[in-house]
């Protein structure tokens, strides 16, 4: 049934969701729940992201959660 599922174009992606896909299965599935989890502030998460080396804007994961990145535009 899911035979023609592929991963998204990361040219139609924001930064935050490009780098999401370069990460381990669960890595990515971290970041997800760390996104969703509205106790995570987006200046406290994008701290806590680049001390683990991984470099992304307070403002990006703000939009990003928000639907109001390229990932959400069709």
């Amino acid at each position: 049934m899911l035979e023609e599922l592929k991963l998204p174009d990361k040219m139609k992606l924001c930064s935050l969701g490009v780098k999401r896909l370069d990460l381990s299965e669960t890595d990515r599935n971290i970041l997800d729940e760390a996104l969703e989890d509205k106790n995570w502030a987006a200046h406290s998460l994008h701290f806590a992201l680049r001390d683990l080396g991984f470099h992304v804007s307070k403002d990006l994961i703000g939009n990003h959660r928000k639907g109001a990145c390229k990932c959400y535009k069709i």
